[in-house]
């Protein structure tokens, strides 16, 4: 059971640096959001290992929440894109 669960993890880590990749852009921090992420500490391991950069966890717990709020709130235009997007 160990090595399965530690395959699923690493498949998912392995899903987000591929996505990462294409991209095309580099950075020095990752901030993973979400519970799968938050409490799942050895995710968090596998992820920060995978990407080789310290991980950081989002100062929001209700990421999904607070972006549909924001993104209804642009589209109800009492907020442009850009503040949206902190741009």
């Amino acid at each position: 059971p160990a090595s399965l669960t530690y395959g699923v993890l690493d498949g998912i880590a392995q899903e987000l640096y591929n996505r990462y990749l294409t991209m095309g852009i580099r950075k020095s921090a990752i901030v993973a959001s979400g519970n799968g992420m938050r409490k799942n500490r050895h995710l968090q391991r596998i992820t920060a290992e995978k990407f080789g950069m310290e991980l950081e966890l989002s100062a929001l717990t209700e990421e999904a929440a607070c972006g549909a709020a924001i993104a209804g709130s642009a589209a109800a235009g009492t907020m442009s894109w850009r503040q949206a997007v902190g741009i």
